[in-house]
């Protein structure tokens, strides 16, 4: 099969969004993407991977962080990040099949509409079951196209012949913290290579989340060996404790970590959607709760006007903790939530490529279980509930005093059923 791809700017797309169409009988693929998508002769995406960039081949090669295509002899592969906080649509007929990063764009693109008697919470939390369990089929209504789905974390490949899913390879062994730290390194030079590369037409720099919990100090502590440029705190978070009876409760600033840590930041002040197309981004990706708490982070990294990558800590709860429930402990990622997808739109608009960090390796977790409870970090274990001895050594040993970091979890969600900003 010989596709060639054509690729077209689109300014009614977000900057990094992309909808594909391929017409097989015609044997050719159509794609409009956004300003600030890349685009190769074989391929198109938005994203980081630890790979080379001008090779293209995130479909086979390389741990990415975003999204993507690849045309290639066996048909065309779309491409969702490896981390489970994005995902791929695609939309399969008879001679015919659309697909986007984006749940919104998609629907816009190919005319779908949602069931209107449907509990989208079906599709919502379905890869809370993992990668082995969730089933991708996703409730859209289209007059030609009828079968919908949500890809995660692997390469699907769409043919004449159907649809298939990559072959996954066993998770790679993590002896010791040592070597979890070296793969982290590792990881993060080449993540930064790519991120370089002369074959982009613009470089994309990075910042990070940060906090006073665990899983973003910790990844602003990895991400300052390869060049992170500032983190970026919002302070207020939610807490049971009443400000009278502890006035630090809400507070979830990193500033004493950052300067330990020596990475500029920039506080954000708190605030939420004022217009009804600001609010949309963060309510359209799932059933779940928006995640307006990064609201501030997006409209500022949005107004930078270039792509920048963000680092998280997402996930880290789970791929760190010293005690994880044997619910988690398989190499198919379970989730508790499904926090990060929500902003799977904003990201897009904003032109943020989304690097939730703990996600590499996460499918480790046996190994990063053992690690975290042996001998080796008893020193930095706590024995509470709140214990994660691997971010905790991440962070002391790069400088950061015990007590600034680690000590209550908190949490930066808003939790509403209906929008709130009046349609206009």
């Amino acid at each position: 099969m010989n596709l060639r791809l054509q690729a077209e700017a689109a300014a009614s797309l977000p900057a990094l969004a992309w909808v594909a169409e391929v017409c097989w009988s015609l044997s050719t693929l159509r794609v409009w993407h956004g300003a600030e998508v890349e685009v190769g002769d074989s391929f198109a995406v938005e994203g980081l991977w630890d790979g080379d960039f001008s090779a293209g081949r995130f479909h086979k090669e390389g741990f990415l962080f975003g999204s993507g295509l690849v045309a290639d002899a066996a048909g065309v592969w779309f491409v969702p990040s490896r981390a489970l906080v994005d995902r791929v649509i695609c939309g399969e007929g008879e001679d015919l099949v659309v697909a986007s990063n984006s749940l919104v764009a998609a629907m816009a693109w190919a005319g779908a509409e949602l069931q209107v008697d449907h509990d989208y919470r079906r599709e919502s939390y379905q890869i809370l079951k993992g990668l082995d369990g969730y089933d991708p089929t996703f409730a859209l209504v289209h007059p030609q196209i009828r079968r919908w789905r949500q890809h995660f974390h692997d390469p699907v490949l769409y043919s004449p012949s159907g649809f298939e899913i990559a072959p996954r390879q066993s998770p790679s062994p993590v002896e010791s913290f040592q070597v979890y730290s070296e793969e982290m390194a590792g990881l993060l030079e080449r993540l930064k290579r790519n991120s370089e590369s002369p074959s982009r037409r613009r470089t994309v720099p990075w910042v990070s989340t940060i906090s006073s919990g665990y899983d973003s100090p910790a990844v602003t502590a990895l991400a300052m060996q390869a060049g992170l440029e500032e983190c970026l705190s919002v302070p207020n978070s939610n807490s049971l404790l009443p400000a009278w009876v502890d006035s630090s409760a809400g507070a979830d600033g990193g500033e004493l970590i950052a300067e330990a840590l020596g990475c500029p930041i920039r506080i954000m002040e708190s605030r939420t959607p004022t217009r009804w197309e600001d609010e949309v981004p963060y309510l359209s990706p799932s059933a779940a709760d928006p995640e307006l708490a990064l609201y501030p982070v997006m409209e500022h990294l949005r107004g930078k006007g270039r792509v920048k990558a963000l680092l998280t800590g997402y996930h880290g709860d789970k791929t760190w903790d010293r005690i994880v429930p044997s619910d988690y402990l398989g190499p198919d990622l379970r989730r508790g939530d499904i926090s990060g997808l929500n902003l799977s739109e904003a990201r897009l608009e904003a032109g943020v490529i989304h690097v939730a960090l703990p996600f590499f390796l996460a499918r480790s977790i046996r190994d990063l279980q053992r690690i975290a409870a042996s001998p080796e970090m008893a020193p930095w274990a706590l024995g509470n509930e709140y214990d994660q001895p691997i971010p905790r050594r991440i962070l002391e040993e790069a400088g950061v005093g015990r007590e600034l970091f680690g000590m209550r979890k908190r949490a930066v969600v808003q939790r509403y059923p209906f929008p709130k900003v009046p349609e206009g």
